[in-house]
């Protein structure tokens, strides 16, 4: 658990901290937190901006396949959303509570 989140802010491309792994040197669990930390962070509304749509924060991730996620665990993520129900069972996550 420990080098999972030691590794979460390590890129797929080797860019990232603070150890510069690349590609399959970064647990597949670190790299599956931080995409769905980036992804709830896109939906998710911010006192800075309004929440993301689906579309837009799925072609956010796309952009950063193979830089800053594994291109296996983007697509996993929007087969997820687009063909199991994901998108209906994050609509919550972008709505502002009051």
């Amino acid at each position: 658990m420990i080098e999972t989140l030691e590794q979460v802010n390590e890129w797929f491309d080797g860019s990232g901290r603070p150890k510069g792994l690349k590609g399959d040197q970064i647990l597949p669990t670190a790299q599956i937190v931080a995409l769905a930390n980036q992804f709830v962070a896109l939906i998710s509304p911010r006192a800075f901006r309004q929440a993301k749509g689906f579309d837009e924060a799925a072609s956010i991730l796309m952009q950063a396949m193979d830089r800053r996620f594994a291109r296996r665990y983007v697509l996993a993520l929007l087969n997820q959303l687009d063909n199991r129900g994901g998108r209906e069972r994050w609509a919550e996550m972008s709505r502002r509570r009051a």
